[in-house]
């Protein structure tokens, strides 16, 4: 399986220990990529399953031989300083965060582009100072007041104190998060086991957020 880094900390931990706990005979491995790289490597046959996300604003390409099942959809949050300007408010909107710094993904990475994406109607980029790919140092920049970060709430710890996490609306940030499979294995019961199990596993992260059914 190759999944994105926080849906293996979101869906895939939760995964394994239920299979762990069952009686089924599968032995999974896991490797942790961008949607773009496990695409591929599902599409070749490298691997099996493959969990990807599609931000509303970056179109996931997805090859006609595989098959592709939306699980949950992961909203955004903006991450900010308890002491930054915009941490009282209920919600932030985009034009309200063309002056601020931030941290992001790698150059390249779909979570980049979709930072990108926001201010592109508003005619500028974001200001970014750190280039970083993993979320909890988006977190800890964050809460030592370097910057503020896009992070989405798959997989998120719980934040520090000192972070507030604030819903950006007009448009919210969401991405959709999604299980792909070759066609020619729709049949295979561990195909269709851990199908079933990651369903249940994704209903739980959506109650536990509040969202509704993809």
């Amino acid at each position: 399986m190759v999944s994105f880094s926080t849906a293996c900390r979101g869906l895939v931990g939760p995964l394994l220990a239920r299979i762990g706990q069952s009686e089924a005979a599968l032995d999974i491995s896991v490797l942790a990529e961008d949607p773009r790289e496990a695409v591929a490597r599902v599409a070749n046959g490298e691997a099996d399953l493959g969990l990807v996300h599609n931000w509303n604003s970056v179109p996931l390409v997805i090859p006609e031989h595989l098959t592709l099942e939306w699980l949950c959809e992961d909203v955004a949050d903006l991450l900010v300083h308890s002491n930054h300007p915009l941490a009282q408010q209920s919600a932030v909107e985009p034009a309200e965060l063309v002056d601020e710094r931030w941290i992001s993904t790698p150059d390249g990475a779909i979570c980049n582009e979709a930072l990108l994406r926001i201010f592109a109607d508003l005619g500028r980029v974001p200001d970014i100072r750190v280039y970083d790919p993993d979320f909890a140092t988006h977190i800890a920049l964050v809460e030592q007041g370097v910057a503020v970060a896009l992070v989405p709430r798959l997989g998120r710890p719980p934040l520090p104190p000192g972070v507030v996490a604030l819903p950006v609306v007009n448009p919210v940030q969401a991405r959709q998060v999604g299980l792909v499979h070759r066609r020619t294995m729709t049949a295979s019961p561990g195909i269709r086991h851990v199908a079933a199990l990651l369903r249940g596993i994704a209903a739980g992260e959506r109650r536990a957020n509040g969202r509704a059914e993809p």
